[in-house]
């Protein structure tokens, strides 16, 4: 699945491509993912959001009404593409997600865990403590059990057990 955006003379498309045949279960995630993008633009904008028209690959089903009322607009069926159309003026519009205070506390927790992180054990580090010999130990950060002794594997070069030393097995199921 792949979200493009599309100039067109009198806004932009928000296109969605997913492959695949219209089976029922793929037609109803593309209308549910089409209405998924209204009702987010919906929310991060502080003036009511309607596009132009929205525009859906697969036929209709025998009534549109609810869609056009949802939407708010026309929607079309059995057309090129699955997409949202926004006028310029309804993109032009600040939204929510775009307020200078949280931008700056959002940009201050993502630097106050990424100074955090330059102290942690590296991936090629993790992975030379796993392969260690000896006892078999967790390498995650901040797992209580980390370093908590494991049972030592038997290793190939010591040989297989023999059938004598092998539990019985039950055909008993």
């Amino acid at each position: 699945m792949a979200y493009e955006l599309r100039p067109h003379p009198i806004g932009m498309l928000f296109t969605l491509q997913r492959a695949g045949q219209r089976r029922l279960g793929l037609r109803l995630s593309n209308e549910a993912t089409l209405a998924s993008t209204v009702a987010i633009a919906r929310q991060v904008s502080p003036v009511p959001v309607f596009p132009l028209e929205v525009l859906i690959q697969h036929p209709a089903p025998k009534s549109v009404a609810a869609h056009k009322d949802w939407f708010g607009c026309p929607v079309r069926f059995d057309v090129d593409l699955d997409a949202v159309l926004y006028s310029t003026e309804t993109l032009a519009q600040p939204n929510h997600l775009g307020d200078e205070g949280i931008s700056r506390r959002l940009i201050s927790h993502l630097n106050t865990e990424l100074s955090s992180m330059t102290a942690e054990v590296t991936l090629v580090d993790q992975a030379k403590d796993a392969m260690a010999p000896g006892t078999l130990r967790r390498v995650v950060k901040n797992d209580p059990d980390r370093d908590r002794p494991r049972p030592e594997r038997p290793r190939f070069s010591q040989g297989f057990p023999s059938k004598a030393r092998l539990p019985a097995l039950s055909n008993g199921g």
